[in-house]
């Protein structure tokens, strides 16, 4: 059973959450119910991040205990890197916090009793230039420690893992359940079949998936995608990482390919996988591109190329790339303005995928930040639409300034990089000290 003594949900609703990562009202502390809201029963459709974190967070609440329902098949976990895989510490907190238990509780459920190995304490960075094949590193250099963060940090905080997205998801459902939340394994797809669910007479529908529902009024218009993020990713182990002097254990790493009128990123990250236990590392290339421009098979083989060539540069060997590898042209949506697309349903998952995806590794702390707002706003009987936008500003912005120094400064970009990586990279860098990526303890 998960911890949930007054004493410990009183932690972790306080210092575990309140942070300058998020415009989020100071948590109240308090379980007695306030009067004011507007539900008494939820049914979440979806088995990802944010409909574990809404579903945990509200179940703990006396206005929905016992009434929370999640409709979804069981997550279906395989080796192949599908989705994020950069978990940033912080993101924890929320986790932990939703569900009422530790840190630790999460992060073994995640990984066993041992995740040491899927742990980044620093992040090193260059520009990496290509010629007939071969990568050369230009000037490695380190832009993220997780050292001086903030005063009430312990020394050595980590600032992210590695982890396969569907592992995670997995382990928050499975909390959740543990901690009394309903889930009906189904796929659901439709309003009324979810409100059948509903195990009270006002009930929430939320969609936690990307597609609207079906049998319901649309109430807003989205519009049409203007860029896609296009991606590959696999699995490495590090047998010759240390010969090849570049990255120390625990070090992450970002590079960057200028080509063809863009800038391609990269990050490889510790990785820890119990269906892929010789895998150490992680790694993805991605470009930004706009809609009906580009060739998705090509560009795929490039960033594929590119991945395993910076990967082999460090001393990382592709592991099992048939069985893991991850390729994906993923939609870019507004950075602003995003509503409910449907009547009477709280589109969570739309809304907090706001901005390019994968471009700057924190979905998974996004949707958690998002279904914290949105259950807060719910509780006090606001609109969480507002209160989801807002708390996920600084996100959004740090993702809009990165897309475009990928699409429409990519030369300048490259060439700071090259000279002093610090310097380009100060945004990323400053979203470290508003606890962006460390933990609260």
């Amino acid at each position: 059973m998960l911890d949930t003594s007054p004493l410990n949900s009183s932690l972790l609703d306080t210092m575990a959450i309140r942070g300058r990562d998020a415009n989020l009202p100071l948590w109240r502390g308090k379980m007695q119910t306030s009067g004011t809201c507007a539900y008494d029963s939820v049914v979440i459709s979806g088995n990802g991040i944010g409909a574990a974190v809404l579903a945990a967070r509200l179940n703990r609440a006396p206005e929905f205990a016992g009434r929370v329902v999640l409709a979804a098949p069981p997550v279906a976990e395989s080796r192949r890197l599908i989705n994020g895989v950069t978990l940033r510490a912080r993101s924890i907190d929320y986790y932990a916090a939703a569900l009422g238990t530790s840190r630790e509780a999460v992060l073994t459920e995640v990984y066993g009793p041992n995740w040491t190995q899927a742990t980044t304490y620093r992040q090193r960075t260059s520009l990496c230039q290509v010629s007939d094949g071969s990568y050369t590193l230009r000037k490695p250099a380190t832009w993220m420690t997780s050292d001086n963060v903030r005063a009430d940090r312990s020394p050595r905080a980590p600032l992210a893992y590695g982890v396969r997205n569907s592992r995670l998801a997995g382990a928050l459902i499975a909390l959740a359940k543990r901690a009394g939340v309903t889930h009906v394994e189904e796929n659901i797809t439709d309003w009324a079949g979810l409100r059948a669910l509903a195990q009270g007479s006002r009930p929430l529908i939320v969609n936690a998936k990307p597609k609207p529902l079906a049998d319901t009024d649309t109430v807003w218009d989205a519009p049409a995608p203007k860029e896609f993020v296009l991606a590959s990713q696999i699995t490495f182990t590090d047998q010759n990482r240390a010969a090849k002097g570049v990255l120390d254990t625990h070090d992450a790493f970002s590079a960057f390919i200028h080509r063809d009128g863009g800038l391609d990123m990269s990050v490889l990250y510790p990785f820890q996988d119990p269906l892929s236990p010789e895998a150490r590392y992680y790694g993805i290339f991605y470009r930004v591109m706009k809609a009906g421009a580009f060739d998705k098979e090509r560009e795929c083989d490039v960033l594929t190329d590119e991945i395993v060539g910076v990967g082999e540069t460090l001393g990382l060997v592709p592991h099992d790339m048939a069985e893991t590898i991850g390729r994906a042209a993923v939609p870019c949506l507004p950075w602003r303005g995003l509503q409910n697309r449907q009547k009477d349903t709280l589109d969570l998952s739309y809304i907090y995928s706001g901005g390019a995806p994968i471009i700057t590794g924190d979905g998974m702390v996004r949707s958690a930040v998002a279904a914290t707002a949105a259950a807060e706003a719910l509780l006090e009987g606001r609109n969480p639409v507002p209160d989801i936008n807002r708390a996920l500003r600084r996100y959004r912005f740090l993702n809009w300034g990165q897309c475009r120094m990928m699409t429409h400064a990519p030369a300048l970009t490259a060439k700071m990089i090259g000279v002093q990586p610090s310097w380009a990279l100060a945004a990323p860098g400053w979203s470290r000290d508003y606890d962006m990526w460390a933990g609260a303890y």
